[in-house]
């Protein structure tokens, strides 16, 4: 029986997601999905030997390069009315101004439901990349806030540092293009049952193969995506131009525990020259890698990896400002907050602001880094500290010994550190923690670093719907969920939680209930049975009246203390400063005893 090949090459995780589900309930054909937007995408189709598929399916502009380069039929999964409604509905969320903006085929659709709904929001087209880039420029100074767009857009708008909402693709669009692509596929059995019986021929042996054309365009493989295969692609394609020049060649490299060796033949084929390969591997050793340092290089990063930090709740409201100013300035900075607040991202985005976001991040990792690498950073001719112009991150430099961080000090004032490089230096805010206090002491003094403390969640209470807002769609998009946001009751609720460990516990509960959540809203009945389950002693004491119940005597005097301040920090909006005073004790005081409370 004759089963159509698919490949799916879907710009984001979100639209991969959809298909997976959309594809269980097609038994007709054999659907192979892959992520990745333009350029990537077209890798991913040469990668994947894309010849050896009936049809592609992806969208928006990366659809339009693989339908340029490529010499099979590409199925565009085209944006719905329902598509767009939803991510308006979303927005509205969000407290700001938003407009929406992306090519024609968005736009066009957009234009139809803002007139037939009456909406007056504000829609910009634009005709290609750079033009793209110019439109998102020309909002960030109209002071937009949000911007509902495509794939492009969205690439752009973590670039330069402005919030988004991709238009995802839901269901019904997603279903509608692989119905297309299965009758495209239906006119051609007859040329696609030759290509299987090719396929299968080459397949009858153990060794792999990879076809070349004319140009070094590869006609055919039996590698899989597999990173071990991957790997065998890249280094085939390394003596690409010495196999299309010469034959019978033979190449060995070790790969991934194992020696492949490679070996070409000419053949022609209807008076075209085509490149055979022969792959056989064999095994040896693998090594480890380290993660106590590690380096991110502007030139190759992926956007998809720092849209997280530009998306994040570290770049909305006073938070934003602060450290667009620090990343702004030469100075070293030292960035304090209670866990989960955000210090990672935050120095990412000091970076990302700063005069050296071109050179490489280097992060050092001080709990993990061994005796014997710190000893090697201050003493090698080649360590990364010798570099000039680069920005360097020392992640919980409180986890440094006192001798250490002397040695650290003591290098950085003779070899001018500050001078030649941007330093940045994180602390978790401990109370009483005498290695967090002296490794500020020091840096402040010392160094002269500048401090960004990062608010914890519990007092920026009212960025919570924003916030929600932009990690919802950054869920909707990896998990394939069309949600547009929480309803008023389950908002309550999240607002009247203190979230002891902040963005990361924020994030984690978000992306639970998206999970969890069927329709277009969150619940508050999901809200109220995941935040019992977190703090059930703080979470009981929320009422649906006013947020107050009696106090429970028949309790521990530990805990009757922390039930009074909680229900007075509720009375006072989560201001510490006006509670400590109305309870007659200090802020200190007061932040000692909450603290002790959430570590049990």
């Amino acid at each position: 029986m004759f089963y159509p090949k698919l490949l799916v090459i879907a710009p984001y995780e979100g639209m991969a997601e959809t298909f997976s589900q959309v594809a269980k309930t097609q038994n007709n054909a054999n659907i192979t999905i892959r992520t990745g937007n333009l350029e990537e995408g077209l890798r991913i189709a040469y990668e994947e030997n894309y010849r050896s598929y009936d049809v592609i399916i992806s969208r928006g502009g990366t659809a339009t390069l693989l339908r340029s380069e490529l010499d099979i039929p590409v199925i565009e999964a085209s944006i719905s009315v329902y598509d767009v409604l939803r991510a308006i509905k979303m927005a509205e969320n969000f407290s700001g101004r938003f407009v929406i903006a992306g090519f024609s085929s968005i736009t066009d659709c957009a234009k139809i439901l803002c007139d037939l709904l009456q909406y007056e929001l504000e829609i910009i087209t634009y005709q290609s990349e750079n033009d793209a880039l110019s439109c998102i420029q020309n909002q960030m100074l109209k002071n937009t806030d949000l911007i509902i767009c495509d794939m492009i857009g969205t690439i752009i708008c973590n670039r330069l540092g402005v919030s988004s909402i991709l238009i995802s693709n839901g269901v019904e669009s997603i279903q509608a293009a692989l119905d297309n692509a299965l009758q495209t596929v239906q006119y051609s059995k007859y040329v696609h049952r030759q290509k299987d019986l090719f396929q299968a021929m080459l397949t009858l042996g153990n060794d792999e193969y990879i076809v070349l054309g004319e140009k070094g365009d590869i006609w055919y493989s039996t590698l899989n995506s597999t990173p071990q295969d991957q790997m065998i692609l890249n280094f085939a394609q390394t003596y690409r131009t010495a196999f299309l020049n010469m034959p019978d060649q033979q190449v060995s490299k070790i790969l991934d525990a194992q020696e492949v060796t490679i070996t070409s033949q000419h053949f022609i084929y209807q008076n075209t020259k085509y490149t055979f390969l022969k792959i056989c591997k064999k095994v040896t050793i693998s090594t480890e890698d380290d993660n106590s340092i590690m380096v991110y290089n502007a030139a190759s990063r992926n956007e998809d990896d720092f849209s997280g930090n530009f998306n994040s709740a570290n770049y909305i409201g006073d938070t934003r400002a602060l450290i667009e100013s620090y990343g702004n300035t030469p100075f070293p900075v030292l960035i304090t907050g209670e866990s989960g607040s955000g210090k990672d991202r935050a120095a990412a985005l000091i970076h990302e602001g700063s005069s050296y976001k071109k050179a490489p991040l280097y992060t050092i990792n001080c709990a993990l880094i061994t005796e014997r690498q710190w000893t090697t950073l201050l003493s090698s001719a080649a360590s990364l500290l010798t570099n000039v112009r680069t920005t360097i991150y020392f992640r919980r430099i409180d986890a440094l010994t006192p001798v250490q961080l002397d040695k650290l000090l003591k290098y950085a004032e003779q070899t001018n550190l500050v001078k030649r490089n941007r330093l940045i230096f994180s602390i978790p805010d401990v109370p009483d923690n005498s290695d967090s206090d002296l490794a500020k002491n020091r840096l402040t003094k010392e160094l002269l670093c500048m401090v960004l403390h990062l608010p914890p969640l519990r007092e920026r209470l009212d960025d919570l719907p924003s916030i929600t807002t932009l990690y919802l769609s950054q869920t909707n998009t990896s998990l394939g969920k069309q949600i547009i946001g929480f309803t008023p009751e389950a908002m309550e609720l999240m607002q009247s939680f203190t979230w002891p460990h902040n963005l990361d516990q924020l994030h984690r509960i978000i992306h639970e209930l998206a999970a969890v959540t069927k329709g277009p809203y969150i619940q508050a009945a999901a809200v109220k049975q995941l935040l019992k389950k977190e703090a059930p002693a703080e979470f009981s004491s929320i009422s649906s009246t006013n947020g107050l119940t009696s106090i429970n005597l028949h309790q521990p005097l530990d805990d009757i203390n922390y039930e009074i301040i909680y229900r007075v920090l509720q009375e006072e909006n989560n201001n510490r400063e006006r509670a400590a005073k109305r309870l007659g004790i200090s802020r200190s005081t007061l932040w000692r005893m909450l603290k002790s409370r959430s570590a049990q």
